[in-house]
């Protein structure tokens, strides 16, 4: 593979943690459901939400006294090839529910 076009898939890749985060925390769900496939499955602690429509429904009822941040490291993007890739990446996330 390329190496310019292994760095643009780390780049893409890499930014998807960085953009769930900043979605989540500031209430943009709409743009953090896009980051999903319309047959996604989103695993919140043993409890599968399945599809891009029941992660859409279940962030638009989130408590709206409820703030998150959610401050993400330690990004690695494996690059398999030019479809695949295997991401890992640290999560701190602080809750508050006024």
């Amino acid at each position: 593979m390329d190496p310019s076009a292994k760095r643009d898939i780390e780049a893409q890749c890499g930014r998807l943690p960085v953009a769930y985060a900043v979605y989540i925390d500031f209430r943009r769900f709409d743009e953090l459901c896009d980051l999903f496939a319309e047959d996604a499955v989103l695993n919140l602690d043993g409890w599968p939400l399945e599809g891009r429509e029941a992660i859409r429904a279940y962030m638009h009822s989130r408590p709206k006294t409820r703030t998150t941040r959610h401050a993400v490291s330690n990004i690695l993007i494996e690059v398999q090839d030019a479809t695949r890739a295997i991401g890992t990446t640290y999560v701190t996330s602080y809750r508050f529910d006024a």
